[in-house]
């Protein structure tokens, strides 16, 4: 007798399991919607609109790569009235939250994750750069670079910083590699 109540259970469990993990039953994913939502604003150039929802689904996931990165980028590319203090602030928070995803990425190696991590490190560099960091953001550039040599706009942005800073012997070899490598295809796309 206990033999069949045994199996009905299993039976009621396994099916309870089918229909909670089947997409026929389970609910749209939120977060995934509001993401794409954020990401199609950012598309729009509506960067600053996206900054304070991305903020609060980062600190709900804040190893979510995906809102990470959107986060970061808005925080650099906002045009709305905020002031120099805390545009400042918002390109040192990029930085961190670049290192941050950059770290979660470090030990993957395949192809799709090298470029990823490219653009981490190229974007990692603007909000070094953007906060006053002129040093680690040449660094930085310098990085994503070597992980990809057909980003040429890493070399055109260290050799901008070090114009900046008066070493325009540096900055004129740079530029020269640049030139040369602006007659491959772009490394951004």
């Amino acid at each position: 007798m206990g033999f069949p109540s045994r199996r009905i259970v299993f039976l009621f469990l396994f099916i309870l399991y089918v229909i909670s993990n089947s997409p026929l039953f389970s609910k749209p994913d939120k977060i995934g919607q509001v993401i794409a939502e954020m990401e199609d604003l950012q598309k729009s150039g509506k960067y600053a609109s996206t900054v304070s929802t991305l903020e609060k689904i980062n600190k709900i996931r804040p190893y979510h790569d995906r809102v990470s990165i959107l986060y970061g980028i808005a925080l650099l590319y906002r045009e709305d009235s905020v002031s120099e203090d805390e545009y400042l602030e918002g390109c040192r928070i990029s930085a961190r939250i670049f290192q941050h995803v950059i770290e979660m990425h470090q030990g993957m190696h395949a192809r799709k994750f090298n470029n990823q991590l490219t653009l981490l490190h190229f974007y990692r560099a603007l909000a070094l750069w953007f906060s006053g960091q002129s040093e680690h953001a040449i660094a930085e550039f310098k990085i994503s670079y070597d992980l990809n040599p057909s980003l040429k706009e890493a070399l055109y942005n260290q050799s901008i910083i070090m114009l900046e800073q008066g070493k325009s012997a540096e900055s004129r070899r740079i530029m020269e590699k640049y030139r040369r490598a602006s007659d491959q295809k772009s490394g951004i796309e």
